[in-house]
């Protein structure tokens, strides 16, 4: 999904849900990479510490940091695992703390 955004000469910007039933989304962490290993590092890092909640990852302009709302966007639920043993749904294995678990949109 990061490439897609990236290909369309937007950048990575993390969002969390801050209201699900008024459907309002806050910027969380704006990812300044191209390359595909320095944007899964720098989610990978967000990941780590966030709290629980319901985020994505959506394309925003280079110049005025505005989002675009036809660019690719990937649904995620960030759990936050520390001390807990979670399973991962589609797998049912052990899910690493601090996993990230999505489903792409188109």
């Amino acid at each position: 999904m990061a490439s897609a955004i990236v290909a369309a000469r937007l950048w990575c910007v993390i969002e969390a849900c801050t209201d699900a039933a008024g459907h309002e989304w806050e910027p969380r962490l704006v990812i300044f990479r191209t390359d595909a290993e320095g944007i899964s590092e720098a989610i990978a890092d967000w990941v780590a510490t966030a709290p629980t909640c319901g985020a994505r990852i959506a394309g925003y302009t280079r110049d005025r940091l505005r989002r675009v709302d036809s660019a690719p966007t990937a649904l995620c639920h960030v759990v936050n695992t520390a001390g807990h043993d979670a399973v991962d749904g589609r797998h049912g294995t052990p899910a690493p703390a601090g996993s990230l678990r999505a489903s792409e949109a188109a």
